[in-house]
């Protein structure tokens, strides 16, 4: 009996992010909506900035049924690149040091610019940059629904990954009962079993 015949084909993935692609896929969007369309599209390779982001990536990731849930929602909690508690520490040390140097802004010196170098007072940038999260140190990412590949006898099941630091960094500002240094994405999907919901947490220091 002669062996079966291996094909060494692959599946050719169409290059997305090409000109000649995106050529196509404008023309028919502008067909579509009448309109004229300008793609500009932006390969994403770390979602672990920003909550949405990650939870319709980790929406996408469960669509798939060859992939496993409990390998996608621990890989989307460890593959982020989150700082070391060392880290942090210098960073505040850092920002300290400089509030330190900068007098308090007053109605007079309150400029536009970053002029704090100059002239020793702060500016608007400055307070904003204050303001601003510096980076994600904690990650949190729950799954809930019908996750399991059997049809029969289907169970809903739930799945849960954390990592990274427990305490967060001061606040600035208190959004009702959420805190400002922590964000949060919400997102649902389907399968061929039934509906699930993801729910990602993001911490910040």
């Amino acid at each position: 009996m002669a062996a079966p015949i291996q094909s060494s084909s692959r599946r050719i993935v169409p290059p997305f992010f090409s000109r000649d692609h995106q050529a196509g896929l404008a023309s028919l969007l502008s067909q579509t909506y009448n309109k004229p369309v300008t793609l500009n599209l932006i390969k994403l390779q770390r979602p672990h900035g920003e909550a949405d982001l990650l939870a319709q990536h980790v929406v996408q990731r469960l669509k798939d049924r060859k992939n496993s849930p409990r390998r996608v929602i621990r890989d989307a909690a460890w593959k982020a690149n989150l700082p070391t508690q060392t880290a942090i520490t210098a960073q505040r040390q850092e920002l300290i040091q400089r509030r330190a140097t900068i007098k308090p802004p007053t109605l007079e010196t309150l400029k536009i610019g970053n002029d704090a170098q100059k002239t020793g007072f702060m500016g608007v940038r400055d307070v904003l940059k204050d303001l601003a999260l510096p980076q994600v140190s904690s990650v949190a990412v729950e799954a809930a629904g019908r996750l399991s590949q059997r049809i029969t006898a289907n169970r809903a099941q739930g799945k849960v990954a954390r990592r990274g630091l427990t305490a967060k960094g001061e606040e600035h500002i208190i959004r009702g009962a959420e805190k400002a240094n922590q964000t949060e994405g919400m997102r649902a999907g389907k399968r061929r079993i039934g509906a699930y919901g993801i729910r990602v947490n993001l911490g910040h220091s």
